[in-house]
C-alpha cells in the first residue's frame, strides 16, 4: 500500500485501455479533470470521457517521463501522450495525425483507501490542435458582430434561435485566387445549394442533414457529397 503503487495502477489502467479500471483506480469519490473536461469528473462520466479518448486514439499510450512526491500524500507526474487519431472525436472526425503531447498530472493520494483521491491534469490544448493538423482562432466574446481576419471572416447574426444546420467551411484555393473567393463569398447571401465559379476552382455549397458543407472542387466539377439537399 503506497502512493507509488496507486500511481502504477492508475497509469496501467489508461495504457490497458480500460475506462472502468481508470475509475476503480480512484477512491470512491475520486475525481479527474483536465483542460477539456469542464471541471472534475467522477464515476460513469469519467469512464465515458476515457472511452471517448480511446475511440479517437485506439493506440493511446502514456509514457511516464518523471514522477516526484510533493508531500506524503501528493505527487506530480510528467508524461507524454502518444497516439494516432484514427477514430472520431467529440470535436470532429479523425485527422489521421499522430500526436506526442507533453503534459503533467498533480495527484492527491488517499492512504485509507490506498487509491488516488484526485487527479488534475495540465497540457497545452493549442499544441494538441496543432499536432492534429487543426487551427483555432480565439476571439473575445464581446467583439464586434462582423470582424475580418486577413482573408477570413467572422459573422455574428445575433440570432438566438437554434439553427437548422451547422456550417463548416473547407477552403482549398491557389493564393492568386484568394481575393476572387472573398468576393464570391460576400455575394453568397441566400443559403441555397448553388455553385459559384472562382478562377481555377468551383465553389460548391452542399446541404446535408444538420451539416452545411462548403467545398471547393477542381475545375472539372465539385467533389464531396454527391447528393445535394436544401435545408428544411
Amino acid at each position: 500500500m503506497s502512493l507509488t503503487d496507486a500511481l502504477d495502477r492508475y497509469f496501467a489502467a489508461w495504457n490497458d485501455h480500460d475506462p472502468d479500471a481508470v475509475v476503480r483506480s480512484l477512491a470512491e469519490d475520486g475525481s479527474y479533470q483536465d483542460p477539456t473536461t469542464g471541471g472534475p469528473l467522477t464515476g460513469d462520466a469519467l469512464a465515458a470521457n476515457v472511452a471517448a479518448l480511446l475511440t479517437g486514439f485506439p493506440d493511446l499510450h502514456f509514457d511516464l517521463v518523471s514522477v516526484a512526491a510533493t508531500s506524503d500524500t501528493g505527487a506530480a507526474a510528467q508524461w507524454l501522450m502518444r497516439g494516432t487519431n484514427t477514430g472520431p472525436m467529440p470535436a470532429g472526425p479523425a485527422t489521421g495525425q499522430t500526436v506526442a503531447l507533453p503534459g503533467a498530472d498533480f495527484i492527491d493520494y488517499d492512504p485509507a483507501a490506498d487509491r488516488i483521491a484526485k487527479v488534475v491534469g495540465y497540457f497545452d490544448t493549442a499544441t494538441l490542435l496543432s499536432q492534429l493538423g487543426l487551427q483555432a482562432h480565439i476571439t473575445p466574446a464581446d467583439m464586434e458582430p462582423v470582424t475580418k481576419f486577413g482573408i477570413g471572416l467572422r459573422v455574428d447574426t445575433q440570432r438566438t434561435t437554434v439553427p437548422g444546420a451547422f456550417t463548416v467551411t473547407h477552403i482549398d484555393i491557389d493564393p492568386e485566387h484568394q481575393f476572387a473567393l472573398i468576393g464570391a463569398t460576400h455575394r453568397h447571401r441566400d443559403g441555397t445549394a448553388r455553385q459559384r465559379r472562382v478562377p481555377g476552382r468551383v465553389l460548391c455549397h452542399y446541404w446535408a442533414p444538420q451539416l452545411h458543407l462548403h467545398r471547393l472542387g477542381k475545375r472539372a466539377g465539385c467533389q464531396g457529397r454527391a447528393a445535394q439537399r436544401r435545408p428544411p
